[in-house]
């Protein structure tokens, strides 16, 4: 980038009046990025966000209903690190599977944020047993809405939800989209950039953010 002495001026141009005052070769080539780009509808942009639950207690040490397994020490230190990664996209439309571990995991973003939660029995593993289709729905409603939004949810519930974003995805980022067990680590994002255009909401573009604590 050029240094402040280099610059005498900055100014709005449209496209066409910008490759007209442009004297070097090498300065098309990211204004054609951009020309490409605002053609492709991918300029505006929202981010979808999808989180599994932190690290909980083992099935096997829980002797109580499985919707009540807490998280343990690691995982709720997961949970503050994730309020403090979410601030970059601050979603605030948030939907989760109403079991404890999820509802742990976003407790300190809620708090922080002010973030108003929607529980949906869907994304449980009951709910997604008993409809493995509703998972995926809350995903698709998600990704046709403006502004940021959230799902969390369960491992055995990943592999739907991921379906979903895939079939959003446009051709080259469908391969960033996990498609083997576990799909996600406790506690890890998965981040779709989100693009609403003639061809209804595609995804352009993923990026993941390992668990923190």
């Amino acid at each position: 980038s050029a240094s402040a002495e280099e610059v005498d001026e900055v100014r709005w141009l449209h496209l066409s009046d910008a490759r007209g005052r442009l004297t070097r070769a090498g300065d098309l080539a990211p204004l054609d990025a951009l020309t490409a780009a605002a053609a492709d509808e991918v300029l505006a942009g929202r981010p979808v966000i999808i989180v599994r639950h932190a690290a909980a207690r083992p099935r096997d040490t829980w002797a109580r209903a499985d919707a009540d397994r807490p998280l343990v020490a690691s995982g709720r230190r997961q949970a503050l690190a994730l309020s403090a990664l979410l601030r970059c996209w601050q979603p605030e439309r948030v939907v989760s599977s109403p079991w404890r571990r999820c509802l742990e995991t976003l407790g300190p973003y809620l708090a922080a944020s002010g973030a108003r939660l929607r529980v949906k029995g869907g994304l449980s593993e009951d709910g997604f047993r008993r409809d493995p289709g509703k998972a995926g729905r809350h995903l698709a409603n998600l990704l046709g809405r403006d502004g940021a939004g959230l799902l969390c949810t369960h491992r055995p519930v990943l592999p739907a939800v991921l379906d979903v974003l895939r079939a959003a995805a446009d051709e080259p980022v469908r391969a960033l989209i996990p498609s083997a067990d576990p799909y996600l680590a406790p506690g890890e994002v998965l981040v779709a950039h989100t693009v609403s255009g003639s061809r209804g909401p595609r995804v352009v573009a993923v990026e993941r953010h390992p668990s923190g604590g």
